[in-house]
């Protein structure tokens, strides 16, 4: 009988495969995984939002196919049906990995910041941990004669195979140099966890709620109020405690470059001092986007997002205006307690997605997609103070590439009012 079941499934070439639109309403008597030589099936099997013994839909078989192949363990993802009996079908998925050069081996690291300089330093990650999709890393990185971090991280997408998160990391951070003016962190160690709760059961419209807990041990220096003998400021060592929450809304069809869906995320944090100098203050933050696509013509994304950091905040955490994942091409050296940002971006697929079987290395996948964007934004001590004149507006485009190396890098150029330009290459999936 198996025999029979997977002659059905797997037939020949010459056999003509129809689209999933034709299998419409039939319930899903089976679902086959091959190819998932490294990847536990499980792993695959829940992360569809096609279950076994419910009515298929087209629309969630092209967002399974998206969605899995936007997981970063595999090179292709191919989803297929076929009629098994009158109103039963069967779902076929075949995936290609990643070759594991570029998922599970130390590779090394170098940054490059136009006014920060080179960092350099090794990385070990694994991005298929344990084939369940858990992600583990150490990173050592280092900026000659200015400042040398480390840290350790564990991801769980599924805790114990219930639909749960778990994420915890290390952190340790060193500043080498002492400079003149301005407060600053000279040392910083602690851990960080956070367990993530869904509060839907549907996969393709997730709500999380994310609680946060960190301890941290830092030795800074602050300028605080009558610190008249030390203008400059003095350093301080703190114990300080974090906790935070998190509220999400995901229906991104992937995580990595979306092509439809909506993201919002609520972020609050209370950071309070348990020993040395008192201390107490706040982070609070949204941010949306909005993915939509134009059949061929690309897709849209229009994101915004606001930022209030409040209490007894020491300078080194105030934020700034302009930078790679901010309001691109602009530079100031102001700095505020309060931010507003708002992107429109336009991504056209130019290149693949192609897969390369290299002698050796295994198959390894390539795609190009380029970008145009408009960015504004303001920056404040309040939003009270947010004036009409206050945003400052910058355009730019890109180019971004997507292969194992590192899931998706950016090489981007943006230009303010004044003509002045800036060149960005980095990695990061906030668009």
């Amino acid at each position: 009988m198996l025999l029979i079941s997977l002659g059905i499934f797997f037939p020949s070439e010459s056999r003509c495969q129809l689209p999933p639109s034709s299998f419409k309403g039939e319930v899903i008597d089976t679902i086959i995984v091959s190819g998932n030589d490294r990847t536990k099936r499980r792993a695959i099997i829940r992360e569809m939002a096609s279950k076994r013994g419910e009515k298929l839909d087209p629309d969630l078989i092209e967002r399974d196919s998206s969605y899995l192949k936007g997981l970063g363990f595999f090179s292709s993802v191919d989803i297929s049906v076929q009629n098994l009996s009158e109103e039963r079908c069967g779902i076929i998925v075949r995936v290609s990995e990643r070759p594991n050069l570029f998922m599970k081996y130390p590779y090394p690291i170098i940054d490059y910041d136009f006014t920060k300089g080179i960092r350099y330093g090794i990385r070990w990650k694994i991005k298929n941990f344990r084939g369940l999709g858990e992600k583990f890393s150490v990173d050592f990185k280092k900026r000659r004669d200015r400042e040398h971090s480390g840290g350790a991280s564990w991801y769980v997408p599924w805790v114990y195979g219930k639909r749960m998160r778990l994420s915890w990391d290390f952190f340790n951070y060193r500043r080498l140099d002492d400079p003149e003016s301005a407060d600053y962190i000279k040392e910083q160690d602690g851990i960080r966890v956070s367990f993530g709760l869904p509060l839907s059961k549907d996969l393709v419209h997730q709500i999380w709620m994310t609680p946060l807990f960190s301890m941290e041990a830092r030795r800074s220096r602050l300028s605080i109020p009558g610190n008249s003998d030390y203008p400059a400021g003095i350093y301080f060592r703190q114990n300080l405690l974090t906790l935070g929450l998190t509220l999400t809304f995901d229906s991104r069809n992937t995580w990595v470059v979306p092509t439809k869906g909506i993201y919002a995320r609520v972020n609050l944090k209370h950071v309070f001092s348990i020993r040395g100098l008192e201390q107490e203050y706040s982070f609070c933050s949204f941010y949306g986007s909005r993915y939509t696509t134009f059949s061929n013509l690309g897709t849209l994304i229009l994101a915004v997002s606001a930022d209030n950091y409040g209490g007894s905040l020491p300078w080194f955490y105030e934020m700034g205006l302009g930078g790679e994942s901010d309001l691109r091409g602009y530079r100031s050296d102001s700095r505020g307690t309060s931010k507003i940002l708002g992107t429109a971006q336009w991504r056209k697929l130019v290149y693949g997605p192609e897969v390369f079987d290299i002698p050796h290395v295994g198959k390894c996948d390539l795609r190009i997609n380029i970008v145009a964007f408009v960015d504004t934004g303001a920056l404040a001590d309040s939003f009270e103070y947010f004036s009409r004149s206050s945003f400052y507006s910058t355009i730019g485009g890109g180019i971004e590439i997507l292969s194992p190396v590192k899931d998706i890098i950016k090489l981007e150029v943006a230009t303010d009012r004044h003509g002045y330009n800036e060149f960005y290459l980095t990695s990061g999936t906030k668009f």
